[in-house]
C-alpha cells in the first residue's frame, strides 16, 4: 500500500477499496486487533435484502482492502446447528 502524505476521511463520501470498488459495510463495526483495523457489515449491493456481512481491512482507517464475506446469505430453512440468525 502506498503511503500518502496527507491522509484524510470524508463522512458520508462513498468510500472505495484497493481494487477500486465501492464499500459495502452498512451498520457495521471497526475493531482493531494488533496493528490492523477490520470492518465489518451488512452488503447493500442489491439494495435492502441480505447479501453478505462483509469484512474489510485497514492500517489507516482510510485505505481499505476486501478480505472477503464473513457470512454468506444461506438457502431458506429451520433453525438448527450451524445457523445465522
Amino acid at each position: 500500500m502506498a503511503q500518502r502524505s496527507h491522509l484524510q476521511i470524508y463522512p458520508g463520501a462513498t468510500w472505495t477499496t484497493d481494487n477500486g470498488q465501492h464499500t459495502q459495510a452498512h451498520g457495521g463495526r471497526i475493531i482493531k486487533v494488533g496493528e490492523r483495523y477490520y470492518w465489518h457489515g451488512e452488503d447493500k449491493t442489491e439494495g435492502t435484502d441480505f447479501r453478505n456481512i462483509n469484512c474489510y481491512s485497514s492500517n489507516d482507517l482510510v485505505d481499505w482492502h476486501y478480505e472477503g464475506a464473513a457470512l454468506t446469505r444461506q438457502e431458506p430453512g429451520g433453525l438448527g446447528p450451524e445457523r445465522a440468525v
